[in-house]
Parts: structure tokens; C-alpha cells; sequence
């Protein structure tokens, strides 16, 4: 049984997302208040009270509804696929007889729910299963009338006139239902981050839980052969998770360093949460068909989330998986396609799959969480050049870049990258500034038409590019050392009177075969000179044009 999608309405901040084609691992990544929590939550509303037609959820109040507005039903759009196996055990044969004389059979749960009112009333607007209509505007469709979409469906793509419909036994429907109910009521298990005890050792924080240590020695001790099982995968997924190996005795979990035992509460927190969440996913893998966890990664260092994160993506192989996280390591060892970045913009959230950066981070080389954790603004600029100059410009100026990701928008092809990708899936999360040559004046007038970047966000180099703006007496003791260094038998003096009067741009001096001779491409050398050049010197003056323009980009 697994998710496809899912659509939710006046939750919360989540006044209209949908996450479809999901995965068997879902990762949902973005910052702080973003409503990655509200998901999960939501989720677990839907499985905990669902019912076929009606239900009622205690305990709920204004704030469960986006804006408050409680008029407006909570709504839930939830398909999910079900297995071979799982429509056996659902369907009686003869109504699977039935069902297969209208092809292609629907492998899906469709499941369309509402909260109408504060008191947590729940209604049922649609409820089908293979095609099968079983439940419409809250009321159960008996007999013949469940085949209806599915024959109508069936009709138009014979183009036939007519078709008679199945007659269905009252106990076959009544079977389904029932078994549609034991299969997804209580079906989503979420696992808060708030996973610490409040009843620790004296001096010493302890996450393990008695009731856990006590589950624990229950399952070793334990002769059945279901229990046997669970003990010997949460062993063997602790001891790869941490190279440690748990030793039961009298009652309580220990660890054994050096021919000793010493008590799992006493080891550090990353050990003891990576315990209780691999207890709590396999304990509940046949119990649940789906698991919610909030950052799994909590208390745990670099190392063991990467050996953390191998058991968990070997579990979403059996049980799907939904997961929030602040880590880099999950989100760069997962599929970019079961990552969603959260975003928090106007009062509500937006999810957008972080997938659509896949191409762009892979031609540039840099990793998705350089973009997704580690900056607090985005500084987009040309190319290479840029992002070696740009900090050393903004350093002697005394403008901080810190928590600022430069990045260039040229890739390994060296054609500029899609702006409008790029501004599509970071809008909203964070702030945004173009710092790009005078040719993408047309590129950016297009991005403003469409929305995508405001008035102001941008600057476009008046002289073309970042080279026009190198200090003069720098630019010609670049060239002497990258002349000497390569053998180029450059003029550099000619070259450098051209420059200054306007004839030449730096990047634009043809090094005709001798292009050949470099190690790096010739506006990287050029950079590179000119950066650390820079970075030696005292008092050189640097462009006003440069200076507000690094001084709009900091405030943007």
C-alpha cells in the first residue's frame, strides 16, 4: 500500500498543497515555521478518525483551520495504490470476477474526505476503490449502482451504447467496506521529534525511556517466532546504525565496551534516540502501513545519520516513509524526486518537489543541501569569475557575504542555466539577487513580466561583465604572471592600453592554440590572479558601480 498522492485544504497554514507521485521515501526539507510538522499532522488526522461515512475528531479549535476561517471544511484528497496482494484480501473473488470484465482494473483507494465544523465532524464525498463507487456525498451506493463510473468508463472507450451492469451480493459489499476500514483506519504512525524523557537519571539527560528498555527485554527474552525476528532485525539494524551491540540483562539494555557492561541511558543521545526510533519503525512496520517521523536525525552526529539513514531507506522498501529533516547527509544521499522543499510565503505553505533542481545541481557540481541549508540568501551571478571575485570584492569594501550563497548560473557546458527553474523552486524560501553581465538584460525583463523576480533584485554589469570591473594596475600584474606562467608571449602592455580605452574586455583577449596551455579555462586564471592580487594589496580603489551593487544584493 503506498500513497500516490494527496491533496489537503484549510489546515493549518496548508490552504491548498498537493505532493503527488510520491515515493516509498519522502523527505520534506525548509526552514524553520515553514509547516513541514503540519503534514505530517495532517495525515495523521486523516488515518486516526477515518471512517467510512461520517466520524467525529475530539479536541479541535480555530487554529486547526487555516486563517481560522472555520467555515471552510478541512479537506482531504488521499489516493492510494494498493498492492496485488492487498486486493486479494480486500475483494471477494467473484465481485474480482466482476470487476476484471472492464478493463483496465483501477490498482487505486480514492478517498475524499471533509471536516465540516469545529465539533470535528467528518464527511465522505467520494469513496472508490478498483472504479467502484462505494461511497458518494456521504452515503453508502449498494448494489449494482458501484459499477457505474467503472461501466460508463468502460462504455465510452468501446463506444458502446450499452452495458449491463453486475449485480452484487449486500454481504459482498459489506465485506469490502469493512475490510477497506481495517485496512487504512489507523494506518499512519507519527513519530514526534519531542522523543526525550522526562524522568532522567540524576546528573545525566536520558532519552530511553523504562517502558522502552522493558519492550526491549520482553522482545529478547521472548520464544515466539514473530518476536524472535523483530529482536534480531533491531539488533542487527542498531549494530549497523551504531557498531554497537546491545546486552540484555536483569531486566534493562546495556552495552558491552571491553568485556563490560555499561547502561544504554548512559551513552550519548545520539545512541539512545537512534535506539528508540529503530525500535519504534520495526515494532510498528506490520502495525502500520505508513510512517510520519520528525527529524530523524535529531541528537545525532554526521556519521551515524548517514548509517541511520541506510536503515531507514531499507525500511521504506517494506512501510512508506514521510520525514522532515534540517539534514544535509539525508538530502544528499536520497533521490532529489522524493524531496520536497517547504515554503512558507503569504501565511501559508507550499510544497515544491526539490527534483527540478536535479539537472542544474549536477552541471554546476555542487550538492543540494549547499542550497538548502547553508545560506540565508541566494546571490546568483555569472559565472566562475564572479564567484571568486565577488567575496574578495565584498571583503575589501567591508561588506559581509557570510550566510549569503554565491552561486553561478553558468554550468559545466558553460550556457547559462535556467533563471526561471532556479527562481521557481527557491521563491519563497529564500531571499534572491541577480548579479549578471549586460546580454541577460532581455532574460531578466522576462522574469519580472512573469513575477519571478521583483524591481530592484537585480543589477546588471553597465560594462558588460564582472572582467571590465578588475582594478587597472592589478589587471596588468595578472596578466605579466599568467603570461610568464604559460609562456603566452602576450604584449601585455598593448593589451593593457586597449583595455583602458575601452577596446578590449579582459575575458575577450584571444590566446589563439596557446589556449591549449592552460590548466583551467582563461576568466578562472584571470580571477584567480586578480582575488589574490587584491587580497595583497592596500587602498585599491574598487568601482562605486560594484560597491552598491554588492550593497543591494547584502539588503535584498
Amino acid at each position: 500500500m503506498k500513497i500516490q498522492s494527496l491533496r489537503i485544504r484549510n489546515f493549518r497554514s496548508l490552504r491548498s498543497v498537493e505532493l503527488s507521485d510520491l515515493e516509498n521515501l519522502n523527505i520534506i526539507v525548509g526552514r524553520n515555521s515553514t509547516g513541514k510538522s503540519n503534514l505530517l499532522e495532517a495525515l495523521d488526522v486523516f488515518f486516526s478518525e477515518f471512517s467510512l461515512v461520517g466520524g467525529t475528531t475530539a479536541g479541535l479549535d480555530e487554529y486547526c483551520w487555516f486563517n481560522k476561517k472555520t467555515k471552510n471544511p478541512i479537506a482531504f484528497e488521499v489516493d492510494i495504490e494498493l498492492s496485488d496482494q492487498e486486493i486479494i484480501d480486500i475483494f471477494p473473488q467473484q465481485l474480482l470476477v466482476d470487476v476484471g470484465r472492464f478493463p483496465p482494473i483501477h490498482r487505486t483507494l480514492i478517498i475524499r474526505r471533509r471536516i465540516t465544523n469545529i465539533q470535528g465532524a467528518w464527511e465522505t464525498t467520494a469513496l472508490r476503490c478498483l472504479g467502484l463507487a462505494l461511497i458518494a456525498d456521504n452515503l453508502h451506493v449498494s448494489g449494482a449502482e458501484v459499477f457505474t463510473p467503472l461501466v460508463t468508463e468502460y462504455a465510452k472507450a468501446k463506444k458502446a451504447k450499452s452495458v449491463r451492469l453486475p449485480s452484487v451480493a449486500v454481504d459482498q459489499l459489506k465485506i469490502v467496506k469493512q475490510r477497506i476500514v481495517e485496512t487504512v483506519r489507523g494506518g499512519f504512525r507519527l513519530i514526534t521529534q519531542i522523543r526525550d524523557v522526562k524522568n532522567p537519571i540524576p546528573h545525566r539527560i536520558t532519552l530511553i525511556d523504562p517502558k522502552l528498555e522493558q519492550a526491549l527485554w520482553t522482545l529478547d527474552q521472548s520464544v515466539k517466532v514473530d518476536d524472535e525476528e523483530k529482536s534480531a532485525e533491531f539488533q542487527t539494524g542498531f549494530i549497523e546504525t551504531t557498531s554497537l551491540r546491545l546486552d540484555p540483562a536483569q531486566g534493562h539494555m546495556y552495552v558491552r565496551r571491553r568485556g563490560r557492561r555499561f547502561p544504554l541511558s548512559l551513552e550519548g543521545g545520539g545512541i539512545q534516540s537512534s535506539a528508540q526510533l529503530i525500535f519504534e519503525l520495526i515494532d510498528g512496520r506490520d502495525k502500520y502501513r505508513f510512517i510520519g517521523i520528525e527529524e530523524p536525525e535529531a541528537h545525532s552526529h554526521s556519521d551515524l545519520q548517514r548509517r541511520l539513514f541506510n536503515e531507514l531507506r531499507s525500511l521504506s522498501e517494506r512501510c512508506q516513509l514521510f520525514m522532515t529533516t534540517h539534514s544535509p547527509t539525508f538530502v544528499d544521499r536520497t533521490n532529489l524526486k522524493g524531496v520536497w522543499i517547504s515554503k512558507f510565503d503569504d501565511g501559508e505553505t507550499t510544497f515544491e518537489r526539490a527534483s527540478k533542481l536535479k539537472e542544474i545541481v549536477e552541471e554546476m557540481g555542487i550538492r543540494p543541501s549547499d542550497i538548502l541549508f547553508f545560506a540565508d540568501k541566494i546571490l546568483f551571478v555569472e559565472g566562475k569569475s564572479e564567484e571568486i571575485v565577488i567575496p574578495v570584492f565584498s571583503k575589501k569594501l567591508g561588506i559581509s557575504l557570510n550566510d549569503i550563497a554565491v552561486i553561478s548560473v553558468e554550468g559545466k557546458s558553460k550556457a547559462r542555466l535556467s533563471l526561471k527553474t532556479w527562481l521557481k523552486t527557491t521563491r519563497g524560501m529564500l531571499p534572491l539577487f541577480l548579479l549578471l553581465d549586460k546580454d541577460a538584460e532581455a532574460e531578466i525583463k522576462e522574469l519580472e513580466k512573469d513575477k519571478l523576480i521583483e524591481p530592484g533584485k537585480y543589477h546588471v554589469w553597465r560594462q558588460g561583465s564582472i572582467e571590465s570591473y578588475y582594478p587597472q594596475k592589478l589587471l596588468k600584474k595578472a596578466l605579466k604572471e599568467l603570461d610568464q606562467r604559460y609562456s603566452l608571449g602576450m604584449d601585455v602592455n598593448a593589451i593593457s592600453k586597449r583595455i583602458k580605452n575601452g577596446e578590449l574586455s579582459p575575458d575577450k583577449i584571444d590566446l589563439g592554440e596557446k589556449q591549449k596551455l592552460l590548466d583551467k579555462s582563461w576568466e578562472v586564471l584571470l580571477a584567480e590572479s586578480v582575488g589574490r592580487l587584491l587580497r595583497e594589496s592596500k587602498g585599491e580603489m574598487i568601482s562605486e558601480e560594484v560597491e552598491r551593487a554588492l550593497r543591494r544584493a547584502v539588503a535584498a
